[in-house]
């Protein structure tokens, strides 16, 4: 069986998604890379495949750049990947200037791929050669597998489907792929898409376009003589979920990549979820670089002077220009070895909320070897601490044992979920650099914890991305979210009681 995921029509620089829609944000770019996050982290499929129009315009005279930009997207793919020229693309030998040219036919998992570069005809139509009905003839020379077609305009029996767009020659060009044992034939143009639709050879389908909300793409999985299974994929949330990004970092985080407030405050209402709430390291906005990332600053918290630095009123200053509600400013709040939070208290005032971390034990900081019982041990004692130091949000409470690639032991996950529950703190799903522990939301859900939904962001392609949290409340059977869901607005809702 082959997994396949098929992204189509881009159309880089275009008015709807492109660079006229947003100040901050290349909306093609970024819908682009949210999908390759996703392809890499969670479908990791065979082949990943691009069905044209990249571009709005091949012709235009910045087409060459927008093409380097998409290309050097595409190389973060950890799948083998192609793309196919569309019509609104520059010529095939310009185009494959930028990307490989495919090869016009391969074996992938099983099953026998070509590619077909049609020439474009009047209405947005195509057109088959006859050289490449030839090929699709002899598809199945010497193969007995399943056989995908992969094109930009869509092929379909006339009449079956009111899409505008199909071949000029579709019965010939259909004729032949039947000849040649075709059973899957997969394009792109028709923005709305369709699903599989049955011929007399096999099916056919047209992926909707990634750049036309709610910014769609398909995994597609192809077995011999099973119709093709299609799960859709969407990059735009809901709008009718009670969803609210609570764990955004800023311009001022060291580890922080392109990501600034306006820029993210942007992602959020082009993916369909209120703006976001930013909660900056309280330990990089009082230490410098070398002090924080050395965790020199550990032992003593705020009473050691060694790198002190002072940040926070720029910080501050700048969420208000940018134009961030007090209540949507917070500090994700580094707690020392002893379970002292590195917050001043005249700072805590200013902030909407608050979020604690515990990023390192005095063993993970001087690299000893990894003593599970003794990092348990130091966790429940700091946990104590920060549970009662007014913080609203526990944030990747395991994160000390993923990054030793140990497992906690099981009866922290119950521990910490009462804990959590007492103090009436809500527990972070935080899916950065690590997945949460389906058993600790569970042992959360039964003690009747809240949970807040943080990206932990540092990069604007993972602002506002709850498509894994949402996956894994589905999979626990969470159906009210409003019930359980904490949020950084000041709002009030009714106690939760648990799921028993």
């Amino acid at each position: 069986m082959m997994k396949l995921v098929v992204l189509t029509d881009i159309h880089d620089g275009g008015t709807t998604t492109g660079d006229a829609a947003f100040r901050y944000v290349n909306g093609p770019r970024l819908l682009l890379r949210r999908a390759i996050e996703r392809i890499n982290r969670f479908i990791r499929p065979d082949l990943v495949v691009i069905l044209g129009d990249l571009v709005e315009r091949g012709d235009a005279p910045d087409a060459p750049e927008r093409y380097d930009a998409l290309f050097h997207i595409l190389e973060r793919l950890r799948s083998r990947w192609i793309v196919l020229p569309g019509n609104h693309d520059a010529p095939d030998d310009i185009f494959f200037r930028h990307f490989p040219r495919p090869p016009t036919r391969e074996e992938i998992a099983g099953v026998r791929t070509l590619s077909f570069f049609d020439s474009a005809a009047p209405g947005h139509q195509a057109t088959r050669s006859q050289t490449d009905l030839a090929r699709a003839r002899s598809a199945s020379e010497g193969w007995d597998g399943p056989i995908l077609a992969l094109h930009h305009v869509p092929l379909f029996p006339r009449g079956t489907h009111p899409c505008p767009y199909n071949f000029t020659n579709a019965d010939e060009t259909l004729e032949a792929c039947r000849i040649g044992g075709i059973a899957v034939m997969i394009a792109g143009h028709y923005h709305a898409g369709f699903a599989p639709l049955p011929w007399g050879g096999g099916w056919t389908m047209a992926v909707p376009a990634i750049s036309v909300p709610p910014f769609r793409f398909w995994e597609v999985e192809i077995a011999d003589r099973r119709p093709p299974r299609v799960t859709e994929h969407v990059l735009r949330l809901p709008a009718n979920l009670p969803l609210a990004e609570s764990h955004v970092h800023t311009e001022f985080a060291y580890c922080a990549e392109d990501i600034s407030m306006e820029a993210a405050i942007e992602v959020c209402a082009f993916i369909g979820i209120e703006s976001p709430a930013f909660a900056e390291h309280s330990g990089q906005l009082y230490f410098d670089r070398d002090t924080f990332w050395s965790a020199a600053f550990m032992p003593e918290g705020l009473r050691t002077s060694r790198g002190r630095i002072s940040r926070v009123r720029s910080y501050l200053d700048r969420a208000a220009a940018a134009g961030v509600p007090g209540a949507a400013i917070g500090f994700e709040v580094d707690f020392d070895f002893q379970g002292h939070p590195v917050l001043e208290p005249a700072d805590r005032g200013a902030a909407g909320f608050l979020i604690g971390a515990y990023h390192w034990t005095p063993e993970t900081a001087a690299a000893r070897p990894f003593d599970t019982e003794l990092c348990a041990a130091r966790h429940r004692r700091v946990w104590d601490r920060m549970l009662t130091s007014g913080i609203d949000i526990l944030a990747h409470p395991f994160r000390i044992w993923n990054r030793a690639k140990v497992e906690p032991p099981d009866t922290l996950f119950s521990e910490l979920a009462e804990r959590l529950a007492r103090a009436r703190v809500a527990a972070e799903l935080n899916f950065h650099l690590e997945s949460p522990y389906p058993a600790f939301a569970q042992a959360c859900l039964e003690k009747g914890v809240r949970f807040a939904l943080g990206t932990d962001s540092h990069s604007l392609v993972d602002v506002g991305d709850f498509w894994p949290h949402l996956e894994l409340l589905d999979r626990l059977g969470v159906t009210d979210l409003e019930r359980i869901l904490w949020r950084p607005t000041g709002q009030t809702t009714p106690p939760f009681k648990g799921f028993s």
